[in-house]
């Protein structure tokens, strides 16, 4: 009887578990993560509060918000723990405070990670993108597929020059969309002149030693 009820325990923890939402790190993610101008955000959505509290964040910058305009938050959903099931009337809203440096010649990189279920598009279709300001680009560096109809996909997006803050909207793809997990890392990357005075000033400090 008691083996019965360890086995039953057992299969609820293991067919509930929540898929990675941090698969794909950037090459750029520092140690420790979010300095050096970068900052890191991961929700795994184990409530359903709206706006999501974030599982992990590193953002010397401020707070980062998520909020969603319409959705369902849903304890397990094929096998996954905490996910939110969003409608094509509605999206997932983030905030994400950054570093002041907006010279002219200075850019971001927006690294995002989404682990979801689209049993419409059956990750045939990126994930509808929105940034604002407007990114320079954006491009899906990953696609895997994981189990019972799950995707995990990597976009790397550029802005140019660099905010003081970025909004980053997702849309669903067919009718709905569930997300499990997403993480956002963002890297704020000086212009030429700065990197240059930088490593002129490290020369110098260097030669006077």
């Amino acid at each position: 009887m008691k083996k019965f009820i360890s086995v039953v325990m057992l299969c609820a923890v293991l067919c509930s578990l929540a898929y990675a939402a941090d698969i794909v790190p950037p090459a750029w993610r520092t140690n420790p993560i979010g300095s050096a101008s970068t900052t890191y955000q991961r929700w795994d959505f184990t409530t359903g509060a709206n706006p999501a509290v974030a599982t992990e964040v590193h953002n010397a910058f401020g707070n980062p918000v998520l909020t969603l305009d319409t959705g369902t938050w849903l304890q397990t959903y094929n096998t996954a723990s905490g996910v939110w099931r969003v409608l094509f009337t509605g999206g997932v809203n983030m905030t994400i405070p950054n570093t002041g440096d907006n010279s002219p010649n200075s850019w971001k990189e927006i690294w995002l990670q989404i682990t979801y279920r689209d049993p419409g598009g059956d990750g045939l279709s990126d994930v509808p993108i929105v940034t604002d300001p407007l990114y320079e680009s954006l491009a899906l560096v990953s696609r895997q597929a994981l189990s019972n109809g799950y995707f995990h996909d990597v976009y790397s997006i550029i802005l140019r020059p660099n905010p003081t803050q970025e909004d980053i909207n997702l849309f669903s793809i067919q009718y709905a969309i569930y997300i499990d997990g997403i993480t956002v890392e963002t890297y704020c990357v000086p212009e030429p002149a700065t990197i240059g005075l930088l490593t002129l000033g490290g020369l110098l400090l260097r030669r006077k030693k």
